[in-house]
């Protein structure tokens, strides 16, 4: 078994990102079948929409990247996420739509302890460019939504 979890976020209030979403849906439309259109990875997407219909909020990533990390013997774990970044005096931090100053979203370090606690046959995570850091210009069934 494979599971993803997929997020992009373009909705920033102060800082709207594009292409974020559009990365996240085409990564989740390419994981989720093979090319001969038969199912592969279950893949949860997160993509932030502009009425707020889906809003990504530090508890909605933290509650999804539990859940994927989650009872994974026998599976491999992927986790994309495309939206902002931001070093801060304490680590590095996923940007959620609802950061402050002092809380940014969820710290890179808390996802790298879930997968490195995870019994996962193997672990993908990737930011964008595999964990570089900045800015950009993806229920388990096939995809599901916010």
């Amino acid at each position: 078994m494979r599971r993803a979890l997929v997020v992009g976020i373009d909705h920033y209030a102060s800082a709207p990102l594009q292409g974020c979403v559009a990365d996240a849906v085409s990564v989740a439309d390419v994981l989720s079948s093979n090319a001969d259109g038969s199912r592969d990875w279950s893949v949860d997407l997160l993509a932030s929409t502009e009425d707020g219909g889906c809003t990504i909020t530090r508890d909605v990533l933290r509650g999804r990247l539990t859940k994927l990390f989650a009872n994974p013997r026998d599976t491999d774990l992927l986790f994309y996420f495309a939206g902002h970044g931001a070093q801060s005096p304490w680590g590095a931090d996923l940007v959620t739509q609802d950061f402050k100053t002092h809380s940014l979203g969820v710290s890179m370090n808390d996802v790298l302890t879930l997968a490195n606690d995870s019994s996962a046959r193997q672990r993908h995570a990737d930011t964008g460019l595999l964990l570089q850091w900045g800015h950009r210009q993806p229920a388990w069934p096939a995809i599901s939504g916010c």
